[in-house]
């Protein structure tokens, strides 16, 4: 209570502007005591005082012990200590070669790989799984990015389920939205954490409703507004061509998309060689200006991407 009253705000536990922000600690051996029970995990990994992840770690050496009993220890930490499990994200398991990651509710066989560093490429089959695992998840901003975005609660009608995307997942969906913003004309900066930005989240809605509103007044469905609104940036072509042609071609792009909806884009670069040869055809088909016809071809691109995976589920 100060002078003017009582003030109000919000206090995020998460600083979102920059993962630097944010007071990160690891502690190996951190002492748990509750019901007069003393447990040490091997390796907490806290962010701002809160313990968001526990690692359970086996030697190697020992043959009797491998990295399923590092889970069996988990589950006993879990009854033994579950104050230390409140604001529990992540839980990991390694010998110091193979590594798997699960949540509080997961299974042994829901405990899976982490395959990848930076999501471009899957770490040769001689890796150290932990490495991968680590450099892959614990870079800060990918980290929180997991964590606030990837991380759901499923009620299963036996009870609900903590549920952690997998690496290829949490990949796969980060590049869908980049081409989505890409295609609709938005900006995409990899260093925010866009889907927690309550101000950015209601910009792009008003940008949103206002694509579908122009949509409904120039009579272009969801889908062909996208592309619509990507040839359109081109001024030469909208003197050239008019918004009528635009309008055709848009809808003659998107009927061309649907037709290739099958496209196999785990074969990227065939796929994307095939739809861009049929953009192209469609562009000259309506004499779209030359010197921009690579650009817009990109842009369609990625918005055929995006609507082929939706269309396909």
């Amino acid at each position: 209570m100060g002078e003017d009253g009582e003030i109000h705000d919000t206090l995020w536990l998460i600083n979102l502007d920059g993962p630097e922000n944010n007071d990160w600690l690891v502690v190996n051996q951190f002492t748990v005591v509750e019901d007069r029970r003393t447990r040490r995990p091997d390796v907490l990994v806290f962010v701002n005082g809160l313990p968001l992840v526990v690692i359970e770690l086996k030697n190697p050496a020992d043959e009797k012990t491998t990295i399923f009993h590092a889970f069996n220890q988990l589950q006993n930490y879990k009854k033994e200590i579950p104050c230390l499990f409140a604001y529990n994200e992540l839980m990991i398991v390694s010998d110091g070669l193979q590594a798997r990651l699960g949540t509080l509710t997961s299974g042994w066989d829901r405990f899976m790989p982490w395959r990848t560093i930076e999501g471009i490429d899957t770490a040769p089959t001689n890796s150290v799984e932990l490495e991968v695992l680590i450099k892959g998840i614990f870079a800060k901003q990918r980290f929180l990015d997991l964590i606030l975005n990837f991380i759901v609660f499923e009620d299963n009608g036996g009870g609900i389920f903590k549920k952690a995307a997998a690496y290829h997942q949490f990949h796969a969906v980060n590049k869908a939205v980049e081409c989505t913003f890409s295609a609709c004309g938005f900006e995409y900066d990899h260093s925010r954490l866009i889907g927690r930005y309550p101000a950015f989240r209601g910009k792009m809605a008003g940008e949103m409703r206002g694509a579908r509103l122009r949509g409904e007044k120039l009579g272009l469905n969801e889908d062909e507004i996208a592309f619509y609104d990507a040839l359109e940036v081109n001024d030469s072509a909208v003197k050239v061509l008019g918004s009528k042609t635009l309008k055709t071609i848009a809808r003659e792009l998107v009927a061309a998309v649907r037709r290739s909806v099958t496209i196999d884009w785990t074969v990227r670069e065939n796929a994307r060689a095939r739809i861009r040869v049929m953009v192209k055809r469609i562009l000259r088909k309506y004499g779209y200006p030359p010197d921009k016809q690579e650009k817009a071809t990109q842009t369609v691109l990625q918005q055929a991407e995006v609507l082929c995976k939706e269309w396909a589920v």
